[in-house]
């Protein structure tokens, strides 16, 4: 006999959960795009870091000049600050997926 509010009730934790799939299949699509994102800018300071230590050596050897080495400093900056900001977005989602599915273990 329950009749409409079953129903209703059905409705909404069929509602509920396709929301929790949604969340959690947009968190993952996040952490992916993070962990991408992350291998290319560690890619890139690696790279940077190659090129610091040639110009360094040529700058001692006379060749190179105080504003490219200033320059790839400043560079080494911004990629360390965004590859900070990508690892702290891929922590989070892996925290957020972590308390949607219910586990105790956050690490």
């Amino acid at each position: 006999m329950g009749g409409f509010g079953e129903f209703d009730q059905t409705l909404r934790a069929a509602s509920f959960a396709d929301r929790a799939r949604d969340r959690v299949l947009r968190l993952l699509l996040d952490f992916e795009a993070a962990q991408r994102r992350h291998e290319l800018l560690s890619s890139q300071l690696k790279t940077l870091e190659q090129q610091q230590r040639v110009a360094r050596v040529s700058y001692r050897r006379g060749r190179g000049s105080t504003s490219q080495i200033l320059g790839m400093a400043d560079k080494r900056d911004r990629l360390t600050e965004q590859l900070t900001n990508v690892t702290i977005n891929k922590d989070e989602s892996v925290r957020e997926l972590l308390h949607l599915i219910g586990s105790k273990s956050e690490e």
